[in-house]
């Protein structure tokens, strides 16, 4: 009976190339080994006789054959065309691809079962002085929210941690200290998790809004002067009008031109039309009327100048 075997098949290269034995015996018949050699479709070398003699009267041998990854290899023992005795297809498998794919398939498989921290469905709603965000996080976590202003300075920061480990996040930026008023805000959200191996890793998506304006007026319109410190009852006022943050007295503080009138307290109310306009006003403001008198040493009723709500009067050597 004739045989043709292989030391090895099918035959696993770790890339490059690899030698395996061939053995061949035509059961006493006059024969040798032709070889064909395939990588894909293309016939890199058309059979040829490898090893023994058809002509010769060999009929059994053996040799050596240089196997390469991609390649196919067709071996036939044969006397001609027509008297075939024995075949065997060698084939080549890439160790190192296989390898490469079974770890992607496990590393895989790990991130389905537990996938990495990811930060998704991020939006931004944008106030005057504030800015919503609301995204999701694959895994339970506290996130770090913090605004960045245009100059990299960090204007704004929340860490939930009353609500607790979660996936659903909702944060406002903004509640408690402003943020700045028609500026780009960059957002920075940090989010802690488990990589696929165990680790703590954090994640970070950051996202742009910008921030809107809130303009103030205030109108001052009439004026009723209930004592003055004239004798006769002439009163040469000097009004002043301001308005600043109530949440930040040493914040700004709006002030217009002075207004003065002679007007007493026995006199009808008078119609003014003083006004301030605040660009870029503050949540809260207080608003001020002052009243000064030029007399001499007489008590006048004066409204605050500052935030503290009230009225008031004062008095000195020179005005009241």
């Amino acid at each position: 009976m004739a045989t043709l075997t292989a030391s090895e098949n099918p035959v696993g290269v770790w890339g490059g190339n690899h030698i395996i034995h061939i053995e061949w015996d035509a059961d006493g018949n006059a024969a040798g080994l032709y070889l064909t050699d395939i990588q894909g479709a293309t016939i890199i070398r058309n059979e040829v006789l490898i090893d023994g003699d058809p002509d010769a009267g060999t009929s059994s041998g053996g040799i050596g054959l240089n196997v390469e990854v991609g390649h196919t290899y067709y071996l036939s023992v044969r006397q001609d065309v027509a008297t075939i005795f024995a075949t065997l297809i060698v084939t080549v498998i890439d160790l190192e691809a296989r390898a490469i794919a079974q770890a992607a398939a496990a590393a895989s498989l790990t991130h389905k079962l537990n996938p990495p921290q990811m930060i998704y469905n991020l939006s931004i709603k944008a106030g005057i002085d504030s800015g919503r965000i609301r995204f999701k996080t694959v895994q339970p976590t506290i996130p770090l929210v913090r605004a960045i202003a245009p100059d990299g300075k960090e204007v704004g920061s929340v860490v939930p941690l009353l609500g607790g480990l979660r996936t659903d996040h909702d944060v406002l930026l903004g509640q408690g200290l402003a943020l700045p008023q028609n500026s780009e805000i960059t957002v920075k959200i940090t989010a802690s998790g488990k990589d696929p191996l165990g680790r703590i890793r954090e994640t970070i998506a950051t996202s742009h809004f910008t921030t809107g304006t809130r303009n103030a007026r205030i109108d001052f319109e009439q004026i009723v002067v209930r004592k003055d410190g004239d004798p006769a009852g002439e009163g040469e006022f000097t009004f002043r009008f301001n308005a600043g943050d109530t949440d930040d007295p040493a914040g700004p503080d709006w002030e217009e031109a002075q207004y003065r009138t002679n007007v007493s307290d026995d006199d009808p109310p008078v119609t003014i039309r003083e006004r301030i306009d605040i660009r870029r006003a503050t949540r809260t403001l207080w608003i001020g009327a002052r009243g000064l008198d030029d007399d001499w040493g007489d008590e006048l009723v004066v409204a605050p100048d500052g935030p503290d709500p009230g009225t008031g009067w004062a008095s000195d050597d020179y005005m009241d």
